[in-house]
């Protein structure tokens, strides 16, 4: 062999193994940057009281003093951690109607207090728990809802277990929450043994929201797109599901069960396409959306605390057993 094919083969293969080193550390470093985006630690029980606070002038020991509140936690079916949550009681008694809250990405239970006190008020028993990686639940990665299905689904069974079965059982998530909900309404487990689903600021696409954030920091769409295959083949390898597996819409086409969606056509976070794209993946014709103009991201609630209130429960009553 000449010395020049030599050092072609050479040339070559050193870049090749640098092109393949590139693409790991990108790939990794995508893959850490959006499964990796709260921690146990960043939403502790007590931030997230100091946080509802100092926003939202909401009292969390007044609320715990007003409602029986049992702390549980079961073990997940689809991973080697528990899931704690508080179970709690509208006028005392576990046999009731009952909505399971999913809170959003940066939160815990204790962030969806506020919504849970409207479903109380109105006679409904209330599950919030920690999603992975969040409050006290130590499951190692965020998912834009994908893992995180199983654990609402596994609180379904749950409630499914203390109350009669002529009761009735509710799903509210919102944003990353949202997207959890949305993506376990499409499975045969929710058309089973959930009556009612409402999404709030729902996130829609697992790849969208990574896109989003890519944009914001690099100019080139080319490599914007590159990081994102990348980043999307070292998800298959670490977790074994691809970012068109945490696309909501892809799940929610098989739901049956009655779905209301709330979206401000001013939030910036989660475009009000994505709401958009959730209710038009419904092959049903039992949706809604509940529509605001100017408010911010999960802020829909705080801004129209009253609309809000009636529709929900509205929609509750029209599709309840």
């Amino acid at each position: 062999m000449s010395l020049k094919k030599k050092v072609v083969i050479t040339v070559s293969l050193m870049a090749l193994a640098g092109f393949t080193a590139t693409t790991f550390f990108i790939g990794m470093a995508v893959f850490d940057g959006s499964t990796q985006m709260t921690s146990p630690e960043r939403t502790s029980i007590e931030s997230i009281e100091s946080w509802l606070e100092a926003n939202w002038d909401f009292n969390v020991d007044e609320f715990r003093s007003g409602y029986t509140i049992e702390n549980i936690k079961i073990e997940s079916t689809s991973g080697d951690h528990e899931i704690p949550a508080d179970l709690i009681l509208a006028d005392g008694d576990r046999n009731n109607d009952t909505v399971i809250l999913v809170h959003g990405l940066g939160g815990n239970r204790v962030a969806v207090y506020p919504q849970a006190r409207l479903f109380l008020e109105n006679g409904y028993n209330v599950i919030t728990y920690d999603q992975r990686s969040s409050g006290e639940n130590m499951a190692e990665y965020n998912t834009f809802g994908y893992l995180e299905s199983d654990d609402l689904r596994d609180y379904v069974d749950y409630a499914k277990e203390i109350i009669d079965d002529d009761l009735n059982i509710g799903v509210w998530g919102n944003s990353f929450g949202a997207a959890t909900a949305g993506i376990y309404a499409g499975s045969d487990h929710a058309n089973q043994n959930i009556d009612f689903l409402i999404l709030d600021s729902a996130i829609s696409s697992m790849k969208d929201m990574i896109y989003q954030q890519l944009k914001q920091q690099f100019g080139s769409e080319m490599f914007r797109d590159y990081m994102l295959f990348v980043g999307d083949l070292f998800t298959r390898f670490r977790l074994g599901f691809s970012y068109d597996d945490a696309d909501v819409t892809n799940h929610i086409k098989n739901t049956e069960l009655p779905v209301m969606l709330i979206h401000s056509r001013a939030d910036q976070l989660t475009p009000y396409y994505m709401a958009e794209d959730i209710y038009d993946a419904i092959e049903h014709d039992e949706k809604e959306i509940f529509t605001v103009e100017d408010s911010g991201h999960e802020t829909v609630y705080w801004d129209n605390l009253i609309e809000y209130e009636a529709r929900i429960i509205n929609f509750i009553n029209e599709n309840s057993k």
